[in-house]
């Protein structure tokens, strides 16, 4: 008797485990089948490759899978890592249509963050292609192709996440965080919203510990160095970033901090008082962004020249004559080029689709002798625009 109850009782357990996980015949809203979910989502992509709405919802569908599979059996594998593979796929067709569009990265690269387990294990069984969406090599994809500050600071979330999982020594730890401070500031350094990671790196540089006189004496040197960089460059809380350089000389000498300060504070006048002409310029950018597409944000499409395309080419458009005219008078050739070259790679996530802009970054880089850079623009400009005749064209004029 009590085993036909447990019989019975272990029957009506399968039953309901299997009424409860859902089939491709109910996974839909609606009662309507999965499959024809994603048909149809497919099939609006198809018609409207540029509908961000249209993918996002193409994205969601696939993360859903047709039957769910809990535990760490290899079935539940199996189907995490399907659906995975899935996803991931959907994304790298988004970017062919977004290729610089910092939300789409953001969202994929937050996607990769949260299934890197996943990923780990697909690279193992299923060789070196298998990690195409692994976190860490999605980030060395995007952060020098987008210039963006919000997928910087995710970097730096993924690193310290790193540092917890995998406990590094501080020596490890400190030389990471250098690279990683060196590098994104080489990047994205010259943005105006950049101070808060100057800021980081000054804070970073204070705090390191040294062993003897040589090393403190070379750890005053870099900090020198840096808000040497800093001070010349028009940012949000330049003022403040100036007041802890002035506070930092006086306490290593009060004889030799009025000459420090003195040597520095032209470029610091300048970058300050060039802050609001460069925070005018960008005004209308950040407006046409904040209002666009019922405020989900831009997202580079075929220009059809409305009013807001218009005004946005001719905004960046401004924005690179200034930075090419050297208001800010640097005779560091690295840092003016640096400068430039930051703008036109910020226009380009807005202007993607736009081919005068490639041809000119490709121009513009070759006018400074960066050849093998400039043929670089132009292939991965005929790459997202390959109907484009302009780029065709003047690439096999040029090259």
């Amino acid at each position: 008797m009590a085993a036909s109850k447990t019989s019975k009782s272990s029957a009506a357990k399968r039953s309901g485990a299997a009424s409860a996980a859902p089939t491709s015949k109910s996974a839909g809203s609606g009662g309507q089948p999965r499959h024809d979910l994603l048909a149809e989502a497919r099939q609006r992509v198809k018609a409207q490759p540029y509908n961000i709405d249209a993918w996002l919802s193409l994205i969601q569908l696939t993360q859903r899978p047709s039957v769910v599979q809990t535990g760490g059996s290899n079935a539940a594998r199996e189907q995490r890592q399907a659906t995975r593979a899935a996803v991931i796929s959907v994304y790298e067709e988004i970017l062919t249509r977004f290729p610089c569009s910092e939300r789409v990265w953001i969202a994929y690269l937050d996607y990769a963050v949260q299934t890197q387990d996943d990923a780990k294990i697909e690279s193992k069984d299923e060789g070196p292609d298998a990690s195409k969406g692994a976190a860490e090599a999605l980030f060395k994809r995007c952060l020098i192709a987008v210039p963006s500050l919000v997928i910087w600071r995710r970097y730096y979330q993924y690193i310290q996440a790193m540092f917890q999982k995998k406990k590094p020594s501080p020596t490890m730890v400190r030389q990471t965080m250098h690279e990683f401070y060196q590098f994104s500031l080489d990047q994205i350094g010259y943005d105006i919203d950049s101070a808060p990671l100057w800021s980081d790196y000054l804070e970073f540089l204070h705090a390191l510990p040294t062993q003897s006189p040589y090393e403190e004496q070379m750890r005053m040197t870099k900090l020198r160095d840096v808000y040497a960089r800093a001070l010349t460059i028009p940012l949000q809380n330049l003022e403040g970033i100036w007041s802890h350089y002035d506070s930092f000389e006086k306490q290593l000498n009060l004889t030799t901090a009025k000459k420090m300060t003195a040597e520095r504070s032209g470029g610091y006048m300048l970058a300050r008082g060039h802050l609001t002409t460069l925070e005018a310029l960008y005004q209308p950018i950040r407006a046409i962004k904040e209002r666009h597409n019922q405020g989900k944000g831009w997202y580079p499409v075929p220009p059809t020249w409305t009013s807001a395309e218009r005004e946005c080419l001719a905004a960046w458009r401004q924005v690179i004559r200034w930075e090419r005219e050297n208001p800010l008078e640097l005779t560091d050739m690295a840092m003016l080029q640096g400068r430039v070259v930051y703008a036109f790679k910020s226009a380009l996530t807005m202007l993607t689709h736009y081919p005068e802009m490639w041809v000119d970054y490709a121009a513009y880089l070759h006018s400074v002798g960066r050849t093998g850079e400039a043929g670089h623009v132009f292939l991965q400009g005929i790459q997202f625009l390959p109907s484009s005749l302009t780029l065709t064209f003047t690439w096999k004029a040029r090259w």
